[in-house]
């Protein structure tokens, strides 16, 4: 091994990190991650939306149908049980999206090497607010 070069973008360093790895890659690297980065924002920002103001909302409507007919006699213990469940999973899968909507945030903001204009004290964009 002693006198050959080494191809460009495999030396490593004492750290075991390759040229490439410290400086992001070949050029448009960059680009490519803010692209993929946006994509994953825009995305989650479609399903916070999705369940917020579609999936929840129907999720709850048909519980309170359920509830209704359980009062009367017409609907089990066990559909009521199910569709309360249900509700609770469309929430915590809200919430969920919700965090990666604020990861995904973080994300393009490192990507990008700049903060984005996301005032802290503001309400959160339509459908990221917490839904009682």
């Amino acid at each position: 091994m002693a006198g050959q070069v080494p191809r460009h973008g495999a030396r490593s360093t004492r750290t075991g990190r390759s040229h490439e790895s410290r400086t992001g890659g070949s050029p448009g690297t960059g680009t490519l991650r803010s692209g993929r980065a946006y994509f994953r924002l825009k995305n989650a920002s479609r399903l916070v939306q999705l369940y917020h103001d579609t999936l929840v909302p129907q999720a709850r409507q048909a519980l309170q149908s359920v509830e209704e007919l359980y009062r009367k006699g017409d609907a089990t213990l066990a559909a009521l049980l199910e569709l309360t469940a249900t509700v609770h999973n469309f929430e915590l899968a809200r919430l969920r999206a919700t965090a990666d909507y604020y990861q995904n945030v973080a994300r393009l903001e490192r990507v990008l090497g700049r903060a984005l204009p996301l005032p802290a004290d503001a309400s959160p964009p339509a459908g990221l607010e917490t839904t009682p």
